[in-house]
């Protein structure tokens, strides 16, 4: 069995902090978000993996090499124009096996992959989609199951009333090597719009697994924010020793006395905080991040070698890598990045 991640996706929705890194790199608790999803799939046994690159491939490249230091081996296809999910899976087909699982990278989940795998086997299916339940569906694919979980209609981005749930596409997938060939060669193909409707069209047995899992896109400011409140609180358990619901300090970062720190809140490796710093709740240091004396930050996450000046004031703030906070700022809602 092989898996197939795909992250070529520009990631324009987190502009600027995915102008020039690929959004599954984007850092959570300080570490890539891809590394979660590789430990994901190594921790349930897969571990020959397929990247499907296109934007800033060498970020990923340069990172995860071979694979041999994450205890996976990972091979690369780049594509030189964007080819929608089903021509990057067309593209990568030949390194595949017969099954394989694909993923769209930057989805957050701890989906259990066996008993996924286990159903689209029982079904003998030839695609097994996962599904989750969502309220305001409007801006993703909805699937609409029979008995069993056989798949009788897709709906792409329905206008459906704000309090409708619903269960869609929810971008984790188990393929067989003959749906893939139903994929047209050499050009962008929305499997989605294309693939999936004339599948069911055909009859071909198409089946949505409903398990209970933790889902989220986090492909906005926001739902990126949200995903770090998440793990904070316990919600979401990454694959990755996580804080519990409380003050987690890294034994290297010093916090100088008449700072307050309210629960919960994440304080990576190397962060110096100056005296008389309020810190939290729902904040997120990565890093070597510098937070200068009379600050206050709530809400926010901050990203590698980030800086803080004195006497600012950070609510709903992402900082990127690097990114110098001057002396009395006050910033809400917003990203920033060089």
């Amino acid at each position: 069995m092989k898996a197939l991640l795909l992250a070529g996706g520009r990631g324009t929705r987190l502009h600027p902090l995915t102008t020039n890194q690929p959004k599954p790199m984007l850092p959570v608790l300080g570490r890539p978000w891809l590394e979660y999803l590789v430990k994901l799939l190594a921790d349930n046994g897969i571990k020959q993996l397929v990247f499907s690159l296109c934007h800033c491939p060498e970020i990923i490249i340069d990172h995860f090499g071979d694979g041999s230091s994450f205890g996976v081996e990972i091979e690369y296809v780049i594509e030189e124009t964007q080819l929608g999910t089903g021509g990057a899976i067309k593209m990568a087909s030949p390194k595949l096996s017969d099954t394989f699982l694909a993923f769209n990278a930057d989805i957050v989940t701890d989906i259990n992959l066996r008993e996924l795998l286990a159903f689209h086997e029982q079904n003998q299916a030839l695609g097994t989609l996962a599904l989750t339940p969502v309220s305001n569906p409007s801006s993703y694919g909805v699937v609409r199951l029979g008995k069993k979980g056989r798949i009788h209609e897709f709906i792409e981005k329905p206008q459906l009333p704000a309090a409708t749930v619903a269960l869609i596409n929810a971008g984790v997938y188990v393929f067989n090597q003959e749906l893939v060939a139903m994929i047209p060669d050499g050009r962008p193909v929305s499997i989605e719009r294309e693939i999936f409707p004339l599948l069911i069209e055909k009859g071909k047995p198409m089946y949505g697994y409903n398990g209970s899992f933790y889902w989220l896109d986090m492909g906005t400011h926001k739902r990126y924010l949200q995903l770090h409140r998440h793990i904070l609180t316990g919600r979401f358990q990454p694959p990755y020793q996580a804080p519990a619901s409380g003050i987690w300090i890294h034994p290297t970062s010093r916090v100088e006395s008449f700072s307050t720190l309210r629960a919960p809140c994440f304080v990576g490796p190397g962060c110096h905080i100056a005296s008389g710093v309020e810190l939290g709740p729902m904040v997120v240091l990565g890093e070597n991040i510098k937070v200068e004396g009379g600050s206050i930050i709530r809400d926010s996450v901050l990203w590698e070698g980030a800086s803080v000046g004195s006497r600012t004031l950070l609510e709903q703030v992402i900082v990127g890598k690097g990114v110098r906070i001057a002396d009395g700022d006050h910033l809400s809602s917003v990203a920033l990045a060089d």
